[in-house]
C-alpha cells in the first residue's frame, strides 16, 4: 500500500484475503488501505476470485514469506503481468528478472509498478505451468515417492 500511494494512478489497488485472526496490526492495515482508497475484498473464492483474476491488469505479490505461492500460479493461469518479490519461493517459479524487486525495497516496488502500469501487458505462462505446475504430473511424481519408499 505504501508503494501504490507514491504512484499516480486512477488504476485501483484490490487486496485479496484477510487476517486469519485479526489483531493491532491487520487492524492498522486496514486503516491504512482504507486512508489510501485500497479496495478491500476479504477472502475470496469461486466466481467472485475469477472476476478478479479476469479484469486485473497487474498481479502482485510483495511477500516476505511463502511457500509454493498458489494465489501466484492462479495469476500465471490467467496470463496476467507478475511483480513478486525476490523470496526464495517466488525464485523457484522462475520468471524475468524485471517481475521480481526486492523484498521490503518499498522504492524498487514503487518504480516497478509505475513501470508495469505504463503498459498493457498479457503474458502467457502456459509453457511453465504445464511442464512444472500440472496437477497430473505432481500426482504422479508423488506416487512414486510413496511406490518407491
Amino acid at each position: 500500500m505504501e508503494a501504490y500511494a507514491k504512484i499516480n494512478t486512477k488504476i485501483k489497488l484490490v487486496l485479496v484475503g484477510d487476517a486469519d485472526h485479526e489483531n493491532n496490526y491487520s487492524r492498522s492495515l486496514k486503516k491504512q488501505a482504507k486512508e489510501c482508497g485500497v479496495i478491500l475484498t476479504g477472502f475470496l473464492n469461486g466466481e467472485k476470485l475469477n472476476q478478479i483474476y479476469t479484469n486485473a491488469k497487474l498481479f502482485v505479490l510483495p511477500s516476505y514469506h511463502e511457500g509454493l505461492p498458489i494465489s501466484l500460479l492462479e495469476a500465471m493461469s490467467y496470463n496476467l503481468d507478475i511483480l513478486v518479490s525476490d523470496i526464495p519461493a517466488n525464485l523457484e517459479i522462475n520468471l524475468k528478472k524485471d517481475d521480481y524487486f526486492k523484498v521490503g525495497d518499498i522504492q524498487k516496488l514503487t518504480e516497478s509498478l509505475k513501470r508495469k502500469l505504463s503498459v498493457n501487458s498479457k503474458r502467457d505462462f502456459s509453457s511453465i505451468i504445464n511442464k512444472k505446475y500440472d496437477w497430473d504430473a505432481i500426482a504422479k511424481l508423488t506416487s512414486n515417492v510413496y511406490q518407491n519408499t
